[in-house]
């Protein structure tokens, strides 16, 4: 059957209102919208993370190597990552990988604010793109197991707006902060501040705490 056309506005606002009625499906845009805000800003500072705090005083061609070092250790988490992840996939642990993988985050951020090691930075930049794609790539699974099919990409537009649509907000304020108050103080609160999600992500139990649980089983 032939499906009459939508408005993009009226679909967008369709799968924003269904998003925000759902517990579930609003715990999950919150949780992944704050990761995007308050999380990400560090890969647009990884230049001058090498630069100001990894390799102070280097040469260029040492910046240089030590910035693809740097993102080849994301690389490497994030590949860990989506093995992990798709290993999991079939297990009902998706509320604890969310948990864990926001804490871990919060952790990563308040190390790269305290770190003068160079092998630590890379530790580090390993274990937040770990925790990165974890999160993302958890919630994506999530949106579209917890979502009617007639409603299914509509619903998951909610994960494309958490991830692009609110994060260049974060980029921006960072970049002010880090540029008046250095990007030590930058990190700091970003780990404070996702610390602070990850504790309200342990404490959702009827958020977060139900992804795992069917529908039917809620309504029960």
């Amino acid at each position: 059957l032939k499906r009459d056309s939508q408005p993009i506005v009226d679909l967008v606002k369709e799968g924003f209102l269904y998003t925000m009625r759902d517990r579930r499906l609003r715990a999950i845009f919150l949780l992944e919208s704050a990761i995007s805000v308050f999380g990400l800003f560090y890969i647009t500072q990884m230049a001058a993370i090498v630069e100001q705090l990894m390799l102070p005083g280097r040469t260029p061609n040492q910046i240089k190597a030590g910035l693809a070092i740097a993102y080849s250790s994301v690389a490497i988490g994030t590949l860990t990552s989506l093995f992990l992840v798709t290993w999991m996939s079939h297990l009902p642990a998706k509320r604890y990988v969310l948990r864990v993988s926001v804490t871990l985050m919060g952790i990563g951020l308040l190390l790269l604010s305290q770190t003068h090691a160079e092998w630590m930075f890379y530790v580090v930049f390993a274990l937040l793109g770990l925790a990165a794609i974890a999160i993302f790539n958890t919630c994506n699974q999530l949106f579209q197991a917890l979502s009617p099919e007639r409603l299914r990409g509509r619903v998951l537009s909610m994960h494309i707006w958490a991830l692009s649509g609110v994060g260049p907000f974060g980029t921006i304020g960072y970049g002010y902060l880090a540029q008046h108050y250095g990007l030590q103080t930058a990190f700091l609160v970003g780990g404070v501040l996702i610390l602070i999600t990850a504790l309200c992500a342990w404490l959702s139990h009827k958020g977060i705490g139900q992804v795992d649980t069917p529908l039917a089983a809620i309504a029960a």
